[in-house]
């Protein structure tokens, strides 16, 4: 019988009660949040690529500041996002939805006075609302603006912990890369200090973006690259996460979603969630194991990768290729040499494996180290054609 339930959570943050590994990583943002609660501006942007797990991690640690150090917590997803404006409302958006159930919220009201309203299904929640000409002003003088609302909490928050997470539509625009060092400047330089944390979580490439658009960027934040998962704790999450919903594991079970789940947190809520929902009978065992893996191949592939690159090896030669390099990964290595390539493929693949190249590397899939040698650009990538040959293995 299909399962119209999952202990898994694919495609949004990880609930904090349910983050796995990154301690380290959680220990150095709420080290950053102290030290901001005391008076010092701090500014992080914390990188990674697609599916490592930046938000879960950013959610945790706004969790973490809120309830051990008393700051007013703001997760902003900027995602569809192209002006400083509707940025900031978004910003104030947030500090009045995630303050709705905390004992402050009342003074929230107050400050923001006409510009919430309520919205949602039976006004259950709230938003912030303003003009064009007020957002303007407001994104002029936030600095003052953030103080300000701080002050007339009445020390119900002792600093604050902001998130600006998704920053594909903004990292590229020269007036928001200029905005944001203004800000960083006045900031800074306020008296008195703004006991501010600020965090951008964003792909290495956005953050590049930003430094091209605003050279000065590159000085004022700590970088704080996620970590994947390690083997460990992955392999005890995915078998407390069956564990809860009553499923058993067999280990070889588990060792071969973590093998293809590589330490992604993004991967090990996909493929435990396709597993999960191939099981039948309340045991995990190698037959779910793999149809999870072959299942949750194609969800990464429209999920996570460039639908360009998904059309693309829908070649069944392309595939085929593709395959095989994978394969040759799980047996040399990330870096393989073209002549081991050649040694595997027939003839009609050797023909056209030069084109196929050329388009991979146009699509940023495969890079070359050095000369005669290829390799998958990100890990991403090779987990996800590493399961693409698992499917070929079985069919």
């Amino acid at each position: 019988m299909p399962k119209d339930y999952s202990p898994f959570t694919p495609g949004v943050p990880v609930p904090p009660e349910r983050f796995a590994g990154k301690a380290d990583e959680v220990r150095v943002l709420l080290a950053r949040c102290e030290q901001a609660r005391a008076g010092t501006l701090m500014n992080t942007f914390v990188i990674g690529e697609r599916g490592a797990g930046k938000s879960s991690l950013c959610a945790l640690v706004a969790r973490k500041a809120e309830r051990d150090l008393d700051m007013l917590t703001a997760h902003v997803f900027l995602g569809g996002v192209s002006t400083i404006e509707e940025a900031c409302r978004r910003l104030f958006d947030e500090i009045a939805r995630s303050s709705q159930e905390r004992p402050w919220f009342e003074k929230i009201l107050k400050i923001f006075g006409r510009h919430i309203k309520e919205v949602g299904l039976f006004g259950v929640s709230v938003g912030f609302q303003a003009t064009p000409d007020e957002l303007r002003a407001i994104a002029m003088r936030l600095p003052d603006e953030l103080h300000r609302l701080l002050e007339r909490l009445d020390n119900a928050r002792r600093g604050m912990f902001i998130v600006f997470d998704d920053i594909n539509g903004l990292a590229g625009s020269t007036d928001f890369a200029n905005w944001l060092k203004s800000f960083i400047d006045q900031t800074s330089l306020r008296h008195p200090p703004l006991p501010l944390h600020m965090v951008l979580a964003g792909i290495p490439e956005r953050r590049q973006e930003l430094v091209d658009a605003q050279p000065s960027l590159d000085r004022p934040f700590y970088i704080l690259e996620t970590s994947l998962i390690q083997r460990e704790d992955a392999c005890g999450f995915l078998i407390s996460s069956f564990e809860r919903a009553g499923v058993s594991t067999d280990p070889e079970a588990i060792n071969l979603l973590c093998d293809y789940a590589g330490g992604y947190p993004a991967l090990l809520q996909e493929i435990g969630d396709a597993a999960f929902k191939a099981d039948t009978d309340d045991h995990l065992d190698m037959r779910d194991a793999n149809r999870g893996v072959i299942d949750a191949a194609r969800i990464v592939g429209q999920k996570y990768l460039q639908p360009t690159v998904v059309d693309a090896i829908r070649s069944d030669r392309y595939r085929s290729l593709l395959v095989k390099l994978a394969q040759l990964t799980i047996d040399q290595g990330d870096e393989i040499r073209r002549k081991d390539v050649l040694h595997v493929l027939d003839d009609e693949e050797i023909r056209v494996f030069d084109n196929f190249i050329r388009k991979m590397k146009d699509l940023d899939v495969i890079e070359s180290p050095a000369p005669g040698t290829y390799r998958f650009k990100s890990v991403l990538h090779r987990l996800y054609y590493r399961m693409l040959a698992r499917e070929f293995k079985e069919t």
